[in-house]
């Protein structure tokens, strides 16, 4: 695997940890409705087939955005690096069940900020503030309302070293028509 898909391999699950942080949330928040939906859509996310579309990008005054994309079948998940798709060592469920492990140790708050349609779906915009270790993060996500699936995120996150350690991450979320991917590393 190149230093490029390692890189974004490591982004990815950074994404989702900073969305999804906010089930395991300690204190009163951890109850509150808002982070309930929220992880309950990244939860029904993680099983359903989906085609995520990222740009990210850093602090650094050089840093150029990146895009790249991520498949997950429901079974599966790939990633598209230089232009060809690898599949990902772990499984949706796997990656989850990594991930809630994560979350018990994050101080999370979440709430509802407000109403506000994606591509013409109505959906909820959720706010998150996370610190898990050194690392926190912002983020919005977009949950839409008649499906209860993610369909945007932004997410700050800062690995407390400085400008090299923050990243932008701009994911959309597509439910129509996904498949795997033919790959350059079959599983």
């Amino acid at each position: 695997m190149s230093d490029t898909a390692r890189r974004i391999g490591r982004l990815i699950p950074l994404a989702v940890a900073a969305a999804a942080g906010l089930l395991q949330a300690s204190g009163a928040s951890a109850q509150d409705a808002s982070c309930k939906a929220v992880f309950n859509a990244i939860r029904l996310q993680a099983k359903t087939p989906n085609h995520q579309y990222f740009t990210i990008s850093g602090a650094e005054p050089d840093s150029n955005a990146q895009t790249n994309e991520m498949i997950n079948t429901g079974s599966a998940r790939f990633v598209l690096v230089n232009g060809k798709w690898q599949s990902e060592p772990e499984s949706p469920r796997e990656m989850l069940k990594r991930e809630e492990k994560n979350f018990k140790n994050s101080n999370t708050i979440c709430r509802v900020l407000r109403e506000e349609p994606v591509d013409g779906t109505p959906a909820t915009v959720f706010v998150e503030q996370s610190q898990t270790g050194p690392i926190s993060s912002v983020g919005l996500i977009w949950i839409a309302n008649s499906s209860g699936l993610p369909v945007r995120e932004q997410i700050n996150t800062d690995a407390g070293t400085g400008p090299a350690g923050k990243r932008h991450l701009e994911i959309r979320i597509v439910y129509t028509g996904v498949q795997a991917p033919v790959t350059s590393n079959a599983r």
